[in-house]
């Protein structure tokens, strides 16, 4: 202790003949403790093992998040967001038996020296959608931090349990990170009763035919119309937390807490757009019928996908999309044993474009080789498809055992 005072004495002066601002002085803890209180509106507890700052917010339900209200997750189609998550537990899916889940952390890279330093928790509770977010004051204080969070996680003060949790590469990082810090403390992992839902993976099926990228501020901002205030940029947030280690100085936290907040309340929305678009594709939200069938197709839903495609292929709006629309319900079609049908697409499909796709020829060519039994029309088609495609040695193979077949002479 002796040796920390002298370091933090060294620190707060300032070197003599120096133009550079001498660091905070770090100030004593009590002191810290009640500025943090005051300037984030939050409270402290102590316990044997440690002490842990959470705050605590709520609002109404029906605020607005973007263009959507938070209370648009009520009206969620608990069919669709079973086909959205894969997981059967969602067909009963009870938004305030739902926990949303966010981490901040002090690296991307995990493993030993990552440390989850603030954790953001939100959920519905009545007419109020409520956000608790606890803080790691000091790493001396990491088990003290996660077994509050462990209690959260198991319920809320009222008693209240989930049984489903929502995060957004929760799989990928958060839930990892964390499980492996409650491993280290010999804490048992809360997480391992709820049915989860990382809203990463839907979210990179639905718009990645769309958007730059999946990030969640790029969503929030392209697909729920979110404007953030000025935020932290979040490769500056571990930063932020050792400074805050080494000197106490606490100001840009404020931006860090509302950071944390507004991705808990962006999955919120998000999850019910999501649920929505996978059930009817709109152009505004920048989600393609494409994705939505592949999805569909994903989960064996091959009848819904089926359906989904055979509407939009007739809708303008969908015009430009309508040659790679035709081409996903003509495989579908085939696939599902309506051969003529499938056919009558790829051979629409071979007439209105200039460059048809090398799968439009080979599956057309299929369907009259192994069902139509048209061998000279199947070659024909080849042969086109050759000219265009001459690398395809796929094309020289069904090209040679057509014309064997019509030769009447063996091929193999």
């Amino acid at each position: 202790m002796e040796l920390r005072q002298r370091l933090n004495r060294i620190r707060g002066k300032k070197p003599a003949g120096s133009t550079l601002a001498a660091a905070p002085a770090r100030p004593a803890a009590e002191e810290a403790e009640t500025d943090l209180a005051q300037f984030l509106g939050g409270e402290w507890k102590q316990d044997e093992s440690g002490r842990t700052f959470r705050v605590e917010r709520s609002m109404p339900c029906d605020q607005i998040h973007g263009r959507l209200r938070l209370d648009e997750i009520y009206r969620t189609d608990v069919r669709w967001l079973e086909l959205l998550s894969g997981d059967p537990e969602f067909s009963t899916f009870d938004p305030e038996a739902t926990l949303f889940l966010d981490t901040e952390t002090t690296g991307l890279a995990g493993g030993s020296g990552t440390y989850v330093f603030l954790v953001g928790l939100g959920y519905f509770r009545g007419d109020v959608f409520q956000t608790d977010q606890l803080f790691l004051p000091d790493l001396d204080s990491e088990f003290s931090f996660l077994k509050q969070l462990c209690d959260r996680v198991r319920g809320d003060a009222d008693g209240k349990t989930f049984r489903y949790l929502v995060t957004f590469n929760g799989k990928g990082y958060d839930l990892n990170l964390l499980e492996y810090r409650f491993l280290i403390h010999g804490i048992e992992p809360p997480f391992e009763s709820l049915s989860h839902l990382d809203l990463l993976y839907p979210t990179r099926m639905l718009w990645k035919r769309s958007l730059q990228n999946c990030a969640l501020q790029t969503v929030e901002k392209l697909i729920l119309g979110l404007r953030r205030p000025p935020d932290i940029p979040s490769a500056l947030i571990p930063r932020t937390y050792f400074t805050y280690l080494r000197s106490g100085y606490h100001q840009p936290f404020q931006s860090v807490f509302e950071h944390n907040r507004i991705d808990v309340l962006t999955m919120v929305g998000l999850l019910a757009v999501a649920v929505q678009l996978l059930k009817e594709p709109d152009r505004r939200f920048f989600v393609s019928p494409i994705s939505s069938a592949q999805m569909l197709l994903l989960r064996g839903e091959d009848q819904e996908a089926l359906r989904l495609l055979e509407i939009v292929s007739q809708e303008t709006q969908w015009e430009v999309e309508r040659p790679d629309l035709m081409l996903l319900l003509a495989g579908l079609k085939k696939k599902l044993g309506a051969s003529d049908e499938a056919l009558a697409l790829f051979e629409e499909l071979l007439r209105i474009q200039e460059r048809p796709p090398l799968e439009t020829f080979e599956e057309a060519a299929k369907i009259l080789e192994h069902q139509k039994r048209d061998l000279e029309k199947a070659l024909s088609l080849v042969q086109k498809a050759s000219s265009m495609y001459p690398e395809s040695n796929d094309l020289d193979h069904r090209k040679f055992r057509l014309q064997c077949r019509i030769a009447g002479e063996k091929w193999y």
